[in-house]
């Protein structure tokens, strides 16, 4: 589950006035950010109920509005999300999980992202404004998408590129390559059953994307 926090339309967004801002002095970009908003993805099994009330736990209903589960999706424009890396720990995570305890609830893990909207931009320019502004690339990791990303691959992805790196630097424990990049779907959903990730196959697929993106295996 993921809950994602945002300003209202009739309050003021100070962070994304600030960003603007630097994307015109700092970065000199016409880019337009129409939106910041924090996302949490939490691990857990909630009915609609508990969710919503960690929902409304977690915002402010003042000047803020959450939905649960909602598609990352808008029209025209660039979709950001950005994280903490897996090894680094991030303080607000475990401010999630202690406020889901509170509630009375149980929540196995939690993953705190900001998402931002921006129009008017080249792929370029969005890359430019996630090194260059949104993302600390000693700490943090990114992903964009346009019109649309999708949050639980990301994640997904992220976690396997950890689990990666993390076994590389145990010199007593080989490292496998595991070889998607020109797999065909049959082939994914195996490369998922053989190595008991669970993954759908759409997942797989975004998996696949990213990697080849990168032009290595995981």
């Amino acid at each position: 589950m993921w809950i994602e926090v945002r300003t209202k339309e009739t309050a003021r967004d100070v962070r994304k006035e600030g960003l603007q801002q630097a994307i015109k002095d700092d970065l000199g970009l016409k880019a337009e950010l129409l939106e910041t908003s924090d996302i949490y993805a939490i691990e857990g099994s909630y009915s609609t109920k508990e969710a919503e009330l960690i929902g409304r736990a977690m915002s402010d209903k003042i000047v803020q509005d959450f939905s649960i589960n909602s598609q990352l999706y808008s029209k025209g424009a660039w979709v950001v999300v950005v994280r903490y890396k897996p090894q680094i720990t991030d303080p607000v995570e475990q401010s999630v999980l202690k406020l889901v305890e509170d509630l009375g609830l149980a929540a196995h893990s939690a993953t705190m992202m900001q998402k931002y909207v921006i129009r008017n931009a080249a792929e370029n320019d969005v890359k430019r404004l996630c090194e260059g502004l949104l993302a600390n690339e000693n700490t943090q990791q990114y992903g964009y998408g346009f019109e649309t990303v999708n949050v639980k691959a990301f994640l997904t992805t992220e976690a396997m590129a950890a689990a990666t790196a993390s076994a590389a630097e145990k010199e007593e424990e080989p490292v496998s390559t595991i070889k998607i990049t020109k797999t065909s779907d049959k082939e994914l959903r195996k490369v998922s059953e053989q190595n008991t990730l669970s993954l759908s196959l759409e997942e797989m697929q975004a998996i696949k994307a990213y990697f080849a993106k990168l032009g290595r295996n995981p």
